[in-house]
């Protein structure tokens, strides 16, 4: 039998989820609203897409693969709610191969999804104006950010990887390190935004 390459196996779950721009992860059912609204509106389809993702509309497909060669997937939402500031809500954090094993958040390996993600969505971005939250299921009400005392972010150093911004060319150059995520606490500003988006 043939093994399959983490492209194929990209592709493959691209072509199940129906996601046809390959860019920007989008669905067909999203890239044909696009185009209709294209021809109604002023803006051209590129415009409306970058409208799009400046908001808290569709989720991005993320993930990574475990030590034991399983594929966990997200969804991250980009939110901005602030001039500068970007915000990954991660959720729906599943099993690729079966969504009915329940994955506990000890288990999950957020610096690989993290690091992962924005060198493939948010290149050029730089990575501190850059937070992170997590929720089990979005209008749960339960987020968790990184554990500040125990997060580094530092410059690859042995393999400096350059992933290009579709737009301005800029290298990422960061990553995240020991990426732990403890229960955010009820009333601080960034938890009442958070609850407000779902």
């Amino acid at each position: 039998s043939m093994v399959k390459t983490r492209s194929d196996i990209n592709q493959e779950s691209n072509e199940r989820r129906g996601i046809v721009n390959k860019a920007f992860k989008l669905h067909e059912n999203t890239v044909d609203a696009i185009r209709s609204l294209a021809e109604d509106s002023e803006k051209s389809q590129a415009q409306l897409i970058t409208n799009a993702f400046d908001g808290f509309y569709t989720p991005l497909p993320a993930g990574y693969e475990n030590e034991n060669g399983e594929y966990i997937s997200s969804d991250i939402y980009i939110y901005h709610p602030y001039g500068l500031e970007t915000w990954l809500i991660i959720t729906n954090v599943r099993d690729e191969y079966d969504e009915e094993i329940e994955i506990d958040i000890d288990e999950i390996n957020f610096e690989d999804m993290i690091n992962h993600f924005i060198s493939q969505h948010l290149p050029g971005l730089h990575i501190n104006n850059i937070k992170i939250f997590y929720t089990p299921i979005l209008g749960s009400g339960e987020f968790y950010r990184p554990n500040f005392s125990k997060l580094k972010q530092e410059m690859y150093k042995d393999s400096v990887s350059l992933f290009f911004d579709l737009f301005h060319e800029m290298p990422t150059l960061f990553r995240y390190k020991n990426l732990q995520m403890v229960p955010m606490i009820e009333g601080s500003k960034e938890y009442e935004k958070l609850t407000k988006l779902y």
